[in-house]
């Protein structure tokens, strides 16, 4: 996020308002494009192959738009990846750190995002500068996660309840069956044998099937 402030220039609450799940889901290359592109700027992505893993291309790309985001590794071993900036003199400014480097002082860099601001975006966004306005499209960014978490949620209300009914239906039955001298097991084996319940008749305590 903290590259993304820096190479768009956006304050980095606002940055970190697009991504509400990013403590916990961490920022795909998906949602920061997507990030990019609403605020209209384009990206031509390149990413690490078998190819430049055999030393038959060049690794890293030599800088190919005016900045770049680059995906890098620490170390080896490393899970979590870093967002660093590249600009077209081959700088990089590092959010961890204030002092200038080269991608060769990482281990490994995993991809390098062109960046590029359009024209006609510039004029839109310098006639409507209003965050509001932009702020209405972040549904696009968590749509996905907001739902996903929405449905995990109601899932496990449903299976409370479900329990919670299944616990009652059984606890009425067996005080049922005790209050007309009736075998409980009886009726729970016929549940499980036809799958509908039982009635019971006051004046005759036998069981008869629905």
């Amino acid at each position: 996020m903290a590259a993304l402030a820096m190479i768009t220039g956006h304050p980095y609450a606002q940055v970190r308002s697009f991504f509400p799940f990013v403590e916990t889901d961490g920022m795909s290359y998906d949602e920061y494009v997507a990030y990019l592109r609403l605020f209209g700027y384009s990206v031509d992505s390149r990413e690490q192959t078998s190819a430049h893993r055999r030393g038959a291309e060049p690794w890293p790309p030599a800088p190919f738009a005016p900045i770049h985001l680059c995906s890098i590794t620490h170390r080896a071993g490393c899970k979590t990846r870093h967002g660093v900036v590249l600009f077209a003199d081959g700088t990089v400014l590092d959010p961890q750190g204030p002092e200038p480097k080269q991608l060769s002082d990482y281990y490994q860099i995993n991809r390098v995002v062109g960046i590029t601001l359009n024209n006609s975006a510039r004029r839109d966004l310098q006639e409507a500068e209003t965050l509001s306005a932009l702020q209405e499209q972040r549904c696009y960014i968590t749509r996905r996660k907001v739902k996903r978490s929405a449905y995990a949620i109601l899932r496990a209300e449903q299976k409370k309840l479900l329990s919670i009914c299944r616990s009652f239906r059984r606890s009425f039955v067996k005080h049922l069956c005790r209050w007309f001298d009736i075998d409980p097991a009886r009726v729970f084996r016929e549940w499980r044998r036809t799958g509908s319940g039982l009635t019971i008749d006051k004046d005759d305590t036998s069981a008869k099937r629905l």
